[in-house]
């Protein structure tokens, strides 16, 4: 809606509004939502597709998460999904109405000329930031029926100088995670946590992560289409970083590597699940 997205943006600027997740039947999961305690956002509401009817209607609602962000309870409606009653060929929920793929890439086109992207799995988890972690995690579990899957503290996940607070929620099949964090207080600098929420102008989306087979080959083919509009990446940390991680590393893995008895620097990365040629790879990425 266009009121909505002039509110989203005047308010955070770019931001996440919605997290939507794909059901089986879209009504009875907002009803049970809403039965446990969810806050209506949009009842269940049909999209058509009048210019691309193969791909069938969608049905949607919404429900509130934290801040302006919503969960959207995605479906395709059972039974006659198009006006003659056939049934749709292709995914419903793969493009929602309103949406087109943009085919393939052209031939001899920059990006075509990049290679292809390995492709990604999944979303892996979408992290949310709020003020206080004992007001909102408890409701999103009562309305989803998600369990805590991992919590952590900041001495777990804080520096000296900030950290936070966090636990993450997650599906019965532990496959849809939904962590959240929380500011801590009384540190040396402000918590990040809290930055973003005074720059954000309250709880949002922090980050979205995606599962990739290779996030070397991944990372390596999205670099190579920056400079010819794609996506960016963050600045590189420092070499003396670079120097630093083998160490750190190693620290980390004390435990993993007297059990193995392998006290060589391979050893130990890999008592970390990082071999030397990765680690040099990602220095070099």
């Amino acid at each position: 809606e266009r009121q909505e997205a002039l509110h989203l943006v005047s308010a955070h600027g770019t931001a996440v509004r919605a997290i939507g997740l794909s059901v089986d039947d879209c009504a009875r999961a907002f009803d049970a939502c809403v039965a446990n305690g969810g806050r209506v956002v949009r009842p269940p509401t049909r999209m058509t597709r009048a210019q691309d009817p193969e791909r069938g209607d969608v049905e949607y609602a919404e429900v509130e998460l934290y801040g302006n962000v919503v969960l959207r309870l995605l479906s395709a409606p059972a039974g006659a999904t198009h006006a003659d009653g056939s049934a749709a060929r292709e995914d419903p929920l793969a493009l929602l109405p309103g949406y087109s793929s943009p085919g393939g890439l052209e031939s001899g086109s920059p990006a075509e000329k990049s290679g292809p992207i390995p492709p990604l799995v999944r979303i892996d988890h979408v992290v949310g930031n709020v003020p206080a972690l004992k007001e909102v995690w408890p409701y999103i579990a009562r309305l989803t029926g998600f369990h805590p899957f991992a919590e952590f503290v900041a001495k777990d996940v804080g520096t000296v100088d900030s950290g936070l607070n966090s636990i993450v929620l997650a599906s019965n099949c532990e496959t849809v995670l939904l962590p959240l964090n929380e500011p801590t207080y009384n540190t040396r600098r402000k918590s990040q946590i809290q930055t973003y929420l005074e720059q954000h102008g309250g709880p949002g989306v922090q980050h979205i992560a995606l599962l990739s087979p290779d996030i070397f080959a991944t990372v390596r083919a999205m670099r190579g289409r920056v400079s010819r509009g794609g996506m960016g990446f963050m600045p590189r940390p420092s070499d003396a970083y670079y120097r630093g991680l083998p160490a750190r590393l190693a620290a980390s893995a004390n435990a993993a590597r007297a059990a193995a008895g392998d006290g060589g620097k391979d050893g130990a990365l890999r008592g970390m699940g990082v071999s030397a040629a990765q680690l040099a790879e990602a220095e070099e990425l």
